[in-house]
């Protein structure tokens, strides 16, 4: 092996006699710029480029058209700004990195035809906008990392029947699949689609193997696939973050109509219609509620606790019955309806896109996914309906449950079976009383924040593993004196006690390092407070 990595050499001197060499690793060799002829390295089979930002071009092409031992080519955030025809010579070729190679535009339409031993292809961070058909000759490819691509459309896969991780999260741009399916990735495992524009997912039904399905802020997404089938499935990401949220909004994208409500099992079926529908009655869309700004709580596993508010849907002042539903309209409601109409057409001359009908479907494909071990379905604009907690009997292996915003079928929820979860997220839903805890000695975060018909809290000071606890925005107007037996405890949000009457500061022992001080009004209170225990001094700061 031969590493001149983090040197200043500006070039390489002769390797010819060097023919028994199997590594050349020129890692963050800023002032190389460019490559001596290695065709003589007869035995190279790990060439390692990274870092070499003034490396543009490799001008010795004919040093790799009879490489047919190299396996590993590393030219991630190289200043590459095209590849020579030659690599299509690498028949040997396991892994290709050209991860943050910022030059890099374009792919010739033919790189792909000859690495048929490819394992892994790293293309993240590049300003590819376009992946060559060839791609889908990669039979043995087991990874494909596509992250912050601005690709727009994902070409056919249908040759990569081998792969088992697909990640094209931050691709913004995406917007289009040219595969109606993806059954035929019958070995994948994980796929993140997170941060794109997508509005809907190909055919996953036949993805028996896999393990995460990330979709998170996908803000356009307007259906769902079905899961049934995922009973493999550990990680189901949904979730979309506030900002994200209310940054689309910002954006004159057209408000939907509010939707009915409906209960279907994923995915709906033409049959599954409700016979309103089917007999012409308008299908109502889901109106965009505003949202409040999220702040900063600071608990663990925060990638997870994100939080929106929940879209609800309005029930109509005079609702009818359905042997109305075939009625003639009146003149007032063809009125109206003209003036939608005509809305409708004004925003797509306009360029706008419309907003989709969003069908509210009950999650009852949870009850397959016994191995689940994270789901976070937090401010989805999908209308999942989340069943009787009690009746998710199969889904107890979960460690973090992140639900705020969601509409649940309980307000008082039964969660006393998942006694495994370390993350329990219920913020800004209906829930009216948690009864059942006791179990739940794992748990490290607890997010209950604008829980408002929530006013009472069960004792939690069994719970010496918690870390995190916000109650804040909910209707509890009672002090939580046994935090203070909560040794582990790191962060606290308090509700608003503004309207405390008394405080019994002998019964505060000791409070966390991260508090809301300027919101929870305990300070009002400055009569007989006594000496009490930090866990920190950000407070004295």
């Amino acid at each position: 092996m031969l590493d001149l990595s983090q040197t200043q050499i500006n070039h390489l001197p002769i390797l010819k006699e060097l023919k028994t060499l199997t590594r050349l690793i020129l890692k963050n060799c800023k002032s190389i710029t460019r490559l001596s002829k290695f065709d003589s390295l007869a035995s190279l089979h790990n060439l390692g480029l990274s870092g070499s930002t003034k490396l543009k071009q490799i001008h010795h092409d004919d040093s790799f058209k009879n490489k047919g031992g190299l396996k590993v080519l590393d030219l991630s955030e190289s200043g590459i700004d095209s590849l020579p025809s030659s690599f299509t010579n690498l028949s040997t070729l396991e892994s290709f990195d050209l991860s943050g190679v910022s030059n890099l535009v374009k792919i010739r339409e033919n790189i792909f035809v000859g690495m048929t031993c490819l394992r892994s292809l790293n293309l993240s961070n590049t300003k590819i906008e376009e992946l060559p058909p060839s791609i889908s000759n990669l039979k043995n490819l087991r990874q494909l990392l596509l992250s912050n691509c601005p690709l727009k459309t994902l070409p056919k896969t249908g040759g990569l029947t081998r792969l088992e991780k697909f990640d094209l999260s931050n691709a913004s741009s995406l917007v289009k699949f040219e595969d109606g399916s993806f059954d035929h990735l019958t070995n994948l495992r994980y796929l993140n689609f997170s941060n794109t524009q997508i509005t809907s997912l190909p055919s996953i039904a036949k993805l028996v193997k896999l393990r995460q399905l990330l979709l998170q802020n996908c803000v356009h997404l307007s259906e769902l696939p079905s899961l049934d089938a995922l009973e493999q499935l550990e990680e189901l990401d949904l979730s979309v973050k506030e900002t994200e949220n209310k940054s689309s909004q910002s954006s004159k994208e057209p408000l939907a109509e509010p939707l009915k409500e409906t209960e279907a099992k994923l995915p709906v079926k033409e049959t599954e219609k409700k016979p309103s529908e089917s007999s012409g009655e308008l299908s109502a869309q889901v109106k965009a509620t505003e949202k409040k700004p999220s702040e900063s709580s600071g608990e663990p596993s925060a990638e997870h606790l994100k939080e929106t508010e929940a879209a609800k849907s309005p029930v109509k002042e005079t609702e009818k019955k359905s042997s109305e539903s075939s009625r003639e309209p009146s003149k007032e409601t063809e009125a109206k309806l003209l003036v939608k109409e005509t809305e409708k057409k004004s925003s797509r001359s306009s360029g706008e896109l419309l907003a989709e009908p969003l069908k509210e479907v009950e999650a009852k494909f949870l009850e397959n996914m016994v191995h689940l071990r994270l789901l976070n379905l937090s401010g989805t604009k999908l209308k999942i309906k989340i069943p009787l907690m009690s009746n998710l009997t199969s889904v107890t292996n979960l460690t973090e449950l992140c639900l705020g915003g969601c509409k649940l079928s309980d307000t008082v929820p039964s969660l006393e079976m998942y006694t495994k979860l370390n993350v329990l997220d219920l913020s800004k839903t209906e829930i009216q009383s948690l009864p059942s805890l006791e179990n739940l000695t794992n748990l490290r975060g607890l997010k209950l924040r604008g829980c408002k018909k929530l006013q009472q809290l069960p004792d939690l000071k069994s719970f010496k593993n918690l870390e995190s606890l916000d109650l804040q925005e909910t209707g509890v107007k009672e002090f939580p004196y046994w935090i203070s037996e909560l040794t582990h405890l790191k962060h606290l949000d308090l509700p608003d006690l503004n309207d405390l009457k008394t405080l019994d500061w002998e019964m505060i022992k000791n409070l966390p390092e991260e508090l809301n001080w300027d919101h929870c009004g305990i300070f009002k209170f400055n009569e007989k407070r006594p000496c009490m225990s930090l866990s920190g001094t950000e407070f004295f700061q």
